[in-house]
């Protein structure tokens, strides 16, 4: 996913907002290197590296069911997020804090 930065008409590609969902289990260490590698894949600039985030898998979800599937929520409603892959199954139980902007926190 990338959000264009509002910067006028002409936009750069290192002028662009990178936002990459990664899996829960992630360290900041591993999203580190991730970022190392798309500065040398010539994705973005070293100078402009830090208009990378990342958003674990769950987050990301989470995003996609009330944007683009209108889930019906109300804020301090709080749910579960199954991620069921091919070796393992990851469950993370999120808390809708604010609906506009959307933001969510991990609760255990």
């Amino acid at each position: 996913v990338m959000i264009k930065l509002d910067k006028g008409k002409d936009k750069a590609k290192h002028e662009i907002f990178w936002v990459i969902p990664v899996p829960v289990t992630w360290s900041p260490a591993a999203q580190s290197m991730l970022r190392k590698a798309c500065v040398v894949a010539g994705m973005i600039t070293h100078e402009f590296a830090e208009n990378i985030r990342f958003v674990n898998e769950a987050e990301a979800a989470t995003h996609e069911m009330i944007h683009d599937r209108n889930f019906q929520a109300n804020k301090g409603v709080k749910f579960a997020v199954l991620d069921c892959g091919k070796d393992s199954t990851d469950m993370t139980f999120l808390e809708l804090v604010s609906l506009s902007p959307v933001r969510i926190r991990e609760i255990s």
